[in-house]
C-alpha cells in the first residue's frame, strides 16, 4: 500500500473515510496538502483521484521518494496499468530499492502478469544489492522487519516483543561504532522512535538529526527528526513542537493538543518535509466531523 518511504505505517496520518472528487485540489500547490488529500482519496476507495492527486504533489515539488510509488500504488487499483508502470519506474529513477514491499503490495497485484514486471523487480534487486554493500546490512534488515510489522493488520502482541528486541539491538550496534552511513543513523532513529519510553524518542531524534547532517538531501531523515522531537515532548509533558501528532481525547476525540504554535515557522517545517500546521488542523477537524 502507499506509503511515505516504504511502509504506509510508519508515517502517514490516521485514515479518514472522506471522498473526493477529481477537482477537489484544483488550485492547490502545498506539496503537502496534496499528499494529505491523496492519502484520504485513498483511504475512501477513489483511486483515480488518488493517484492525480500524487501526481499534484510531485509536480509542486513533494520530495519523499515514496510519493511516485504511492501514485503508482493508485493508478494500479485503478485499473491503468500503463500509468501504474509509469510511476513504478519513477519510483525505481528515485532510488527505490525494498523489493519485499514490491512483491508482497497487494496494491500492485494486477501489475504482476504484465511482462514489464520481472524488470521492475530485477531493477529494484540491483539497486538493493549495490545498496546494501554500502550500509550496515543489519541495520537496514530491522528497519524493513519494524515497517512490515506496521503494515496490513497489526498484532501488537506480536509485534511489541519484536519492536523490544529491535531496540536492544540498535543501541548494542551504536555502542559498538558499527554506524557510518546517513541510512544507518535513519534506520536506527526509526526502530528507536516507536519505543516506549523518553531516552528511545530522544535518542531517535538524534540519530535522524545526525543522518540528515550526514545527508543534507534526505528528506525522510528530516521528517523523522521532527516527529521523534514531538513525540519526546509529549512524553514528557510538554507541547509539541513541529510536525503535530495526533491524540486521542474524550472518549476518541482527536486532537493536536498540546502544541506550541509559535515554536516553529510552516517554512521550517516544510524544509523537514512537514505540511503546514493549517494542513494539520484542518485534517483534525475533518476527523472529528466524521466521527
Amino acid at each position: 500500500g502507499k506509503t511515505m518511504r516504504f511502509v504506509r505505517a510508519s508515517f502517514l496520518p490516521v485514515a479518514i473515510l472522506l471522498f473526493f472528487p477529481p477537482t477537489f485540489a484544483e488550485g492547490e500547490t502545498d506539496p503537502g496538502k496534496l499528499a494529505i488529500q491523496a492519502s484520504e482519496a485513498y483511504d475512501s476507495g477513489n483511486y483515480e483521484t488518488c493517484g492525480q492527486l500524487y501526481e499534484q504533489a510531485m509536480k509542486h515539488g513533494a520530495r519523499l521518494e515514496a510519493i511516485p510509488y504511492n501514485a503508482a500504488c493508485c493508478y494500479a487499483l485503478a485499473g491503468d496499468v500503463e500509468r501504474a508502470f509509469e510511476f513504478l519506474n519513477l519510483t525505481l529513477d528515485s532510488g527505490w530499492r525494498d523489493v519485499g514491499h514490491l512483491e508482497a503490495d497487494t496494491d500492485l497485484e494486477t501489475l504482476r502478469g504484465d511482462e514489464r514486471w520481472p524488470a521492475i523487480i530485477e531493477r529494484a534487486t540491483a539497486a538493493r544489492e549495490e545498496y546494501a554493500s554500502s550500509i550496515n546490512l543489519e541495520l537496514l534488515d530491522m528497519y524493513e522487519a519494524d515497517q512490515a510489522d506496521r503494515s496490513g493488520q497489526i498484532d501488537w502482541s506480536g509485534v511489541a516483543p519484536r519492536d523490544e528486541e529491535r531496540r536492544r539491538r540498535v543501541k548494542e550496534i551504536l555502542a559498538a561504532g558499527d554506524v557510518n552511513a546517513a541510512d544507518d543513523y535513519f534506520h536506527g532513529a526509526m526502530v528507536l522512535q516507536h519505543g516506549q519510553d523518553p531516552a528511545d524518542y530522544k535518542l531517535a531524534h538524534e540519530l535522524a538529526l545526525k543522518a540528515s547532517e550526514l545527508d543534507p538531501d534526505h528528506s525522510a531523515a528530516q521528517w523523522l527528526a521532527a516527529a521523534a522531537k514531538d513525540r519526546y515532548l509529549l512524553s514528557i509533558g510538554e507541547p509539541q513542537i513541529s510536525r503535530p501528532q495526533f491524540r486521542k481525547v474524550d472518549g476518541g476525540t482527536r486532537t493536536l493538543e498540546p502544541i506550541d504554535e509559535s515554536a516553529v515557522t510552516d517554512e521550517e517545517r516544510a524544509r523537514g518535509g512537514v505540511p503546514p500546521l493549517a494542513s494539520a488542523k484542518e485534517r483534525e477537524k475533518a476527523m472529528n466531523a466524521r466521527d
